[in-house]
């Protein structure tokens, strides 16, 4: 599988599929190294959307990396793991979705205004970063 497929089958994953954050990272980049999916999709369900949906603490496409990252590298899980934050901090200027998105969640008429943009405009560039930096971190 290239890249390109990747990003493809992580977009109809979160927009076809129904997939939350977490499980699309964490799903499609098991995928791309043949790795046994079946359970991961579940595991990863309550951390989509900053911890069960929440989106005031962690973005869920940083958790799901940190569990690809658990499963692929456990040795050095939480080295590896501090170093995708600080990509994702770096590049994002925060870990947390409400940041992230300069959101206010508690706010439902920005929510509601914002959203959907937001998952396109900000989301779905950052899974595919979290899956690339992941994909390169670790494909020999």
């Amino acid at each position: 599988m290239t890249k390109d497929e990747l990003y493809q089958l992580i977009e109809e994953a979160f927009y076809v599929k129904g997939y939350n954050c977490a499980q699309t990272v964490l799903t499609y980049t098991a995928k791309y190294f043949n790795m046994n999916d079946d359970l991961l999709k579940e595991i990863s369900a309550p951390f989509g959307g900053g911890l069960s949906g929440i989106r005031i603490s962690v973005c869920g496409a940083i958790s799901g990396g940190l569990m690809f990252i658990g499963i692929k590298d456990k040795e050095n899980s939480a080295l590896v793991g501090r170093e995708l934050i600080n990509f994702a901090q770096k590049k994002y200027g925060d870990i947390n979705c409400d940041k992230i998105l300069d959101i206010d969640f508690s706010n439902e008429e920005q929510v509601a205004s914002e959203k959907l943009i937001k998952k396109k405009t900000i989301c779905t560039p950052m899974i595919k970063d979290i899956c690339s930096w992941l994909v390169d971190r670790y494909d020999n």
